[in-house]
């Protein structure tokens, strides 16, 4: 295996180690997103069971209303 990487080119070796950097670069960046979705997924969970709200924030709710009408009046 020595006397194959020693009769490789350079610009082989260089093509390799670009692709190298490159998949490890892509691996990092999957361990941070999960990192960063582990961890939004913990204060979200702690958030619940503490049921504590900030009170100048109002309560998210679970529903999203979204008026559809072309009357510029709204829906009593």
């Amino acid at each position: 295996m020595i006397n194959k990487v020693r009769s490789t080119s350079p610009e082989t070796i260089e093509q390799l180690s670009t692709a190298a950097a490159g998949v490890l670069g892509s691996v990092r960046s999957l361990l941070e997103a999960a990192a960063e979705a582990a961890r939004q997924a913990r204060v979200d969970a702690e958030s619940r069971t503490t049921g504590e709200q900030d009170p100048e924030r109002p309560a998210r709710s679970r529903v999203d209303r979204i008026d559809v009408s072309e009357d510029p009046e709204p829906w009593d």
